[in-house]
């Protein structure tokens, strides 16, 4: 399995940083998008602030996870919760509800708990 977050992918010991290349959702959120075609490649939800301009609670980020979730299902997504990065913009439980707000509410238990568990075993 291969696991990739806002700035890294993590496949065993393999890791690097994508944070810059993804930081333009209409350049290289495409070809993000494109690895859905990789069946072992799980995608982290989470560095909602490095995809955008706005403040917290980041409405301009709702597109790159609509387009994520439409393309990859719910065992394939999994929240990262950001912590403690995240108290430098708000709170842990107003990031929850952010992230809550951003995924239909019939996946909650496969992205914010179940996938995780069954991707680190």
């Amino acid at each position: 399995k291969i696991i990739l977050g806002e700035n890294m992918a993590v496949g065993g010991v393999t890791r690097w940083a994508l944070t810059e290349k993804l930081r333009n959702f209409r350049v290289s959120g495409q070809q993000l998008l494109q690895l859905a075609k990789l069946p072992n490649l799980h995608i982290k939800l989470s560095g909602f602030y490095h995809f955008t301009g706005q403040p917290f609670p980041y409405p301009d980020c709702r597109p790159l996870v609509q387009a994520l979730y439409d393309t990859f299902d719910p065992q394939r997504l999994l929240w990262g919760s950001d912590w403690p990065v995240l108290e430098l913009a708000s709170t842990y439980a107003a990031w929850m509800t952010m992230a809550k707000s951003l995924i239909p509410s019939p996946a909650h238990d496969a992205i914010f708990d179940v996938t995780a568990q069954k991707a680190y075993p």
